[in-house]
C-alpha cells in the first residue's frame, strides 16, 4: 500500500471509490442501451440506475429502497419520452437500429453519470434518498447531464479504440498461426 493512499482521509477514499460506482454504471448503462429490442432497453438501463444508486446507499450507509430509487430515476432523468422516442426508433429497419441505438448510448450514459453526480453529493452531504428533492438538484442534474454527454462520447470512443486493438491483435495472431502474412487459411492453394 502506498504513503499516499495511507494517508489519505477516509472520506476521500469514499467519494473516490463513487466516482468508481458512477463511471462503472455509466459504462453499463450506455451497453444496455445497445440492446436492440425497443423498451427492454429501457429496463435495463434503469436496472443499472437502481442498481448504481442502491450500491452508493450502501457505501454511504444511507437506507435504500426499490420505490424510492424509482422516484428518484424517474423525477431525474424525467424526459422519459425522448428514451422512449430513441428506443423505439430501433424498430424502423436499418436506419432507425442505427439512429436509436447511438441516440440511446448518448442519453442513458449522460443521465445515468448525471443521476450519480446528484447521489453522491446528496449522500456525502449526510442525505439519504428518502429525503432528496429533486428540484433542489435540477440545474446541477443538468451541468453534470452535459459533462456526462462528453464522458460517455470519450468512453465510447475509447471501448471503440479497444475494440480495434483486440481486433487488429487477433488479426496479427491468427495470421502467425497461419504462417501466412494477411488472408485465411481456406486462401492457400494445396500443393
Amino acid at each position: 500500500m502506498s504513503t499516499e493512499s495511507q494517508n489519505q482521509d477516509p472520506q476521500d477514499k469514499q467519494l473516490l471509490a463513487a466516482q468508481e460506482i458512477v463511471t462503472k454504471h455509466t459504462v453499463y448503462a450506455m451497453g444496455s442501451s445497445l440492446i436492440p429490442i425497443p423498451i427492454l432497453d429501457l429496463a435495463a438501463v434503469t436496472a443499472v440506475q437502481l442498481d448504481m444508486v442502491k450500491t452508493l446507499s450502501h457505501l454511504f450507509g444511507a437506507d435504500y429502497s426499490e420505490d424510492s430509487g424509482k422516484t428518484l430515476i424517474g423525477a431525474l432523468t424525467g424526459n422519459i419520452f425522448a428514451r422512449i422516442g430513441a428506443s423505439f426508433l430501433k424498430g424502423i429497419p436499418v436506419f432507425g437500429s442505427i439512429l436509436g441505438g447511438v441516440s440511446l448510448v448518448a442519453l442513458s450514459g449522460a443521465a445515468t453519470y448525471a443521476l450519480g453526480q446528484v447521489y453522491v453529493r446528496h449522500v456525502s452531504d449526510g442525505g439519504s434518498l428518502g429525503n432528496l428533492n429533486p428540484e433542489d438538484y435540477k440545474e446541477f442534474f443538468r451541468q453534470r447531464y452535459e459533462e456526462g454527454k462528453k464522458k460517455a462520447e470519450q468512453w465510447k470512443t475509447e471501448a471503440e479504440q479497444t475494440a480495434r486493438d483486440i481486433e487488429v491483435d487477433f488479426s496479427d495472431e491468427s495470421d502467425a498461426n497461419t504462417g501466412k502474412k494477411g488472408g485465411s487459411p481456406s486462401d492457400e492453394t494445396p500443393t
